[in-house]
């Protein structure tokens, strides 16, 4: 296990380490974005100090300048899975993720700086978006599916930000972080930053159908990116859409089908089911036509009152249970369930008490 870990350290940081065969050394472009996600998986939840120390953020302007941004990022990311108990959602722990070096280099920005400086200045901020990006996904991680209320707030606020700072929009972000950082780095890095809090922002909130979390995609979607072309990025968090209910037939829409492009808007026509009625004509599902029929053929509140299922069943004219149910579906299933389990020749109380069961039972499954 030592030796494991070893390698996939000196993976991280690019310590040579020569094949016997060739000598090649360690291409940490490569190698490092996978050993840096296997020593967070690998020490998952063991709040591990000493992983802690060897996948810290850089703290001095050398470092910033020989890691990767994204690689920081990814960094952020596996030391939270480390110490998972302490991601909270709050600002104070987003902003505690920033070390004060990068902090104060942000704080310290001009629109007058030298060659040097500038070069400074965009390792700063390339670092502070990318720790911001590397929490909020923490945060997502942490708070999947929960619709956590303050997780949800924070998160969108961060998406605001960014989004403000990319293209300025009519929205306001509530929170006090520094403006003016797309001016140092190029478009590229915050757009990223802002899609991957975005999918943050929908894992988060992911089943809860969130009213605000459908605008902010849908607004981003219709960005264009610099280059005059649609950036794709955030769209894994609307890959698909599904429509369904007991009164209309589900649907099912694939986002991204070259049925149902990208870059167009469309609204979904829904089929409703043969005899129901919409939820504004009917809101609690009893005016629909299987509905009246099933209570005024079968009488399925007067089952227990009467005492007796013959009444409304003979005569000439009489409609049987699967005659009634075959009109409205053609399950083989259903039809045979109405012939055996609601046979209107029961006499006995207890077979009426089963028979209204079984009756309250087909009409949920037919409707």
């Amino acid at each position: 296990m030592d030796t494991l870990v070893g390698r996939l350290c000196q993976y991280v940081h690019g310590r040579e380490i020569h094949n016997v065969m060739d000598g090649t050394p360690i291409n940490v472009d490569v190698t490092a974005p996978g050993a840096i996600i296997a020593l967070g998986l690998i020490f998952l939840k063991t709040e591990s100090e000493v992983m802690m120390s060897r996948l810290s953020i850089p703290h001095t302007h050398f470092d910033l300048q020989y890691v990767r941004p994204d690689f920081i990022m990814l960094r952020v990311i596996a030391l939270n899975l480390i110490m998972w108990s302490r991601v909270h959602s709050s600002n104070d722990w987003i902003q505690s993720q920033i070390p004060e070096i990068i902090k104060n280099g942000v704080k310290g920005l001009s629109d007058e700086v030298g060659d040097d400086d500038e070069m400074d200045a965009e390792a700063f901020v390339q670092a502070y978006v990318h720790i911001v990006a590397g929490a909020c996904i923490s945060l997502g991680l942490g708070f999947s599916g929960t619709k956590n209320g303050n997780a949800q707030e924070l998160l969108y606020d961060y998406a605001i930000y960014f989004l403000n700072e990319i293209k300025a929009v009519n929205i306001a972000s509530g929170n006090n972080l520094p403006k003016g950082l797309s001016r140092y780095v190029d478009r590229g890095s915050p757009e990223t930053c802002l899609h991957l809090i975005v999918l943050s922002l929908s894992v988060v909130m992911a089943g809860s159908g969130h009213l605000q979390t459908f605008r902010l995609l849908r607004f981003l979607r219709n960005q264009t990116s610099s280059d005059g072309h649609a950036n794709y990025g955030f769209q894994m968090a609307l890959k698909r859409v599904r429509v369904c209910g007991p009164r209309y037939w589900p649907q099912v829409i694939e986002i991204g089908h070259e049925e149902y492009p990208l870059q167009f808007r469309y609204a979904v026509y829904q089929a409703r089911k043969v005899g129901a009625c919409s939820y504004v004509d009917g809101p609690i599902g009893c005016q629909s036509l299987l509905s009246r029929a099933m209570h005024k053929v079968f009488g399925l509140t007067s089952l227990r009152s009467s005492g007796s299922c013959s009444t409304y069943q003979s005569g000439p004219g009489s409609v049987t249970v699967d005659q009634l149910v075959s009109t409205f579906s053609s399950d083989p299933s259903l039809i045979a369930f109405a012939q055996l389990c609601c046979d209107p020749s029961w006499n006995g109380q207890s077979d009426a008490d089963f028979q209204e069961f079984c009756l309250q039972v087909l009409f949920e499954c037919v409707s």
